[in-house]
């Protein structure tokens, strides 16, 4: 099923599905409920979801067995570093050829100008109407979120309950939402983000509402997942692992994203 590229060709076979994948199975879910009822139905999602979890969960192993076959200081997919959040400058616009989502981003070591196709996370509308309604008092169909916003089926009324994520992390701190699947590596839900060839952190687009409200709050620290590095940062994760922090990058020796090497 797969076949080991040489070094000079890193492009990991994609693995993501076309756009109107999901048109097609909300379609079959309806002829499911229709035909069968929400008995069967329930049955036949839970195991598509089981099989689609297992897949992906071995599509992230297999591709980073491939990437400890290139490089010599390889993260695991899963772990999660602590960052500040105002350190999340950019937003991911792009995706390189070949990787349409998050999926193909886990645990992949990515070169190209994929990192540079940002938009700044704090100049975007969604992030200014967020802004606009916990810091001025703006009720959210006055800040035109429904019009700004990538879920716009989320309804006026899904943007409320916003409102208690927001009190939540002000009153509690940031916390770490438990997955409750059994078969998933992730223990945890978080912000994931990507890394850029100078150490710079990407919003990957999952997490959004969170990392707003980390932004908003001020918070010094939260927890992320780093899903993809680009090349250039993993070659300089290698050198350090293998030979310390060079002098001319004295100025990151405290990034997150290096500690696990310089430890």
């Amino acid at each position: 099923m797969f076949q080991f590229e040489p070094k000079e060709n890193r492009q990991l076979p994609s693995f993501s599905r076309q756009s109107d994948m999901a048109t097609y199975y909300a379609k079959r879910a309806l002829e499911i409920l229709r035909e069968d009822g929400p008995i069967s139905l329930f049955h036949r999602t839970h195991k598509f979801i089981i099989r689609n979890e297992l897949r992906w969960r071995l599509v992230i192993r297999y591709r980073h067995y491939l990437m400890r076959l290139r490089y010599d200081a390889v993260a695991d997919p899963y772990k999660i570093i602590e960052i500040n959040p105002q350190n999340v400058t950019g937003w991911l616009t792009e995706y390189p050829s070949g990787r349409n989502s998050k999926w193909d981003f886990y645990g992949a070591i990515i070169d190209g100008d994929w990192d540079r196709n940002t938009q700044p996370f704090e100049e975007r509308e969604f992030f200014r109407a967020m802004e606009n309604h916990f810091l001025n008092g703006v009720s959210w169909e006055e800040a035109g979120i429904i019009e700004h916003s990538h879920e716009p089926e989320r309804g006026i009324d899904g943007y409320y309950k916003i409102d208690s994520l927001y009190q939540g992390i002000k009153e509690d701190g940031y916390q770490k939402i438990p997955r409750d699947s059994k078969i998933d590596p992730r223990k945890y839900n978080v912000v994931s983000v990507h890394v850029g060839r100078e150490g710079d952190f990407i919003f990957s687009g999952s997490g959004n509402h969170r990392l707003s409200i980390a932004k908003i709050l001020g918070l010094d620290a939260i927890p992320v997942r780093v899903l993809g590095r680009h090349e250039q940062w993993q070659e300089l994760r290698d050198e350090i692992y293998k030979n310390g922090l060079p002098e001319e990058h004295e100025d990151l020796r405290d990034h997150p994203d290096l500690q696990d090497v310089l430890d």
